[in-house]
């Protein structure tokens, strides 16, 4: 029997300029495309000042793990 695991992807905020728009505009279509995945559980969006280390990301993934009662993983 196979484990269902369900994702969480973390993205940081973007401050739109006149030079970032298109990138901006390819984020956002990427967020749309995790959102249409049947095992994304959700998106996370940081602020540029949160410094998102590896010990952090597998805390996060327990955190939501427990809360939700699955197997969580995080994508950055």
């Amino acid at each position: 029997m196979s484990e269902l695991v369900y994702k969480v992807h973390v993205t940081r905020k973007m401050i739109v300029s006149d030079d970032s728009v298109s990138l901006h505009q390819a984020e956002g279509e990427r967020i749309q495309r995790f959102m249409v995945d049947p095992y994304a559980l959700g998106v996370i969006i940081l602020n540029d000042e949160f410094l998102l280390t590896v010990d952090r990301v597998k805390r996060l993934e327990r955190l939501l793990g427990s809360v939700f009662g699955e197997k969580i993983q995080v994508i950055y």
